[in-house]
């Protein structure tokens, strides 16, 4: 059934067979070629040289066995070589009794094993019962792999996870790079605003000019009348200490910018009053925008409530939403709504609070809305008399 003759060899100590850079010993070639016959429908001729019908049938057996098809032989086309004789081997084991002892099994075989391993490992036999199919044996490993590839100088037929897999690795390498030359982005979404914390670190033409560019930089690659990313440079912000800051509310871009000794240290979105606001108790449409002006921080508190709007309980239910004094029906219990890190900017009402209702357009009654997060780092850093201004420009 088989005329192959190994020579007490395993097809693991073959040299690599290619085109060009390999030396090609005939004896290994004829070899291969016998085996690649064996179990084919299509025979190739025995010519000891690797000829094109050689590289096809190679091609062709790689692809059976899941090997990067680059018809280089290389250490994993040599273990499917090797588990594919052995395969064969078992099976004329059986017959030996009634055709005679084949010539190759006449040979003293090594165990199939890396080179790494000792020479003191027994040979592990296949029996009957444990037949092998060849084409169920995934001998695909990433190392051997990038090995073959290199050798062959072919690019590997991947799959598309696999490609997807070195695209996303590819990416985190070179967000890294950018992270550490550029800038630190750490991204928190929420389903009102989403925070990106920015640590600029200056180019070298801006070591050159002098100046630092990094809320400039923000702003080139955000759109600040849609976007709810929150710009922090916590450098600046460790040094505000009430008196070198001023916050800014730009009333056409709906955001607030917290300025350090002249340097934007904070830009987040925000919501300002409106310009027509519907009361459903009144049915009316009143003017609720915010005033313009500069004005100074007259009080901070941290747990306030409103004392005009809110809600009206009346034996343990919810009867009027909205502002009290606008409220006709039976007297009641008053629960203000919440104004978490409340800073006051006039006797009036107005001023800034955090919100869950942060929206890119005008909406509050009169107040500017602000994101948790961006509430705590505003009450944290303003103190009474810290100048604030209300402006309607564009940035």
């Amino acid at each position: 059934m088989f005329c192959l003759a190994l020579n007490a060899k395993t097809f693991l100590e073959f040299g690599d067979i290619c085109e060009g850079k390999c030396k090609n010993d005939p004896k290994e070639v004829e070899l291969v070629q016998k085996i690649l016959n064996i179990g084919s429908d299509k025979k190739i001729k025995i010519t000891k040289k690797y000829d094109k019908a050689t590289k096809e049938a190679i091609i062709a057996f790689q692809k059976e066995h899941n090997i990067p098809a680059t018809g280089y032989v290389g250490e994993l086309t040599k273990v499917a070589l090797e588990t594919k004789f052995k395969y064969y081997k078992s099976m004329a084991e059986d017959k030996v009794a009634k055709m005679g002892t084949p010539k190759f099994l006449t040979q003293s075989f090594k165990p199939i094993r890396a080179k790494e391993s000792t020479s003191k490992e027994k040979t592990t036999k296949v029996s009957k019962k444990e037949k092998i199919d060849s084409r169920k044996f995934d001998f695909v490993d990433k190392k051997l792999a990038v090995k073959e590839k290199v050798a062959a100088a072919q690019p590997l037929k991947l799959s598309k996870k696999e490609i997807e897999k070195i695209k996303k690795r590819e990416l985190r390498r070179l967000n890294k790079k950018i992270a550490a030359k550029r800038l630190k982005l750490k991204r928190k979404k929420s389903k009102d605003y989403e925070i990106a914390s920015v640590t600029p670190l200056k180019s070298k033409m801006e070591r050159r000019r002098g100046k630092s560019s990094s809320f400039e930089e923000f702003k080139k690659y955000t759109d600040l009348k849609k976007s709810y990313k929150v710009f922090k440079d916590y450098k600046l912000l460790r040094k505000a200490n009430g008196k070198n800051t001023i916050v800014k509310i730009n009333v056409r871009n709906q955001r607030v910018n917290l300025i350090v000794d002249g340097k934007v240290a904070l830009s987040s979105p925000c919501t300002t009053g409106a310009k027509r606001k519907f009361e459903p108790n009144t049915k009316i449409y009143r003017d609720k925008r915010t005033p313009l002006g500069t004005f100074r921080v007259l009080e901070k508190i941290a747990d306030k409530r409103s004392t005009i709007f809110g809600e009206i309980i009346v034996d343990g239910k919810v009867v009027y939403r909205g502002d009290r004094r606008k409220y006709k029906g039976p007297p009641g219990k008053f629960v203000g709504h919440p104004l978490t890190n409340w800073v006051r900017l006039t006797s009036g009402g107005i001023g800034l609070h955090a919100s869950k209702y942060v929206k890119r357009y005008p909406a509050s009654n009169g107040c500017i809305r602000l994101p948790y997060d961006v509430s705590k780092i505003i009450f944290a850093k303003v103190s009474k008399g810290t100048k604030v201004m209300v402006v309607n420009e564009k940035e």
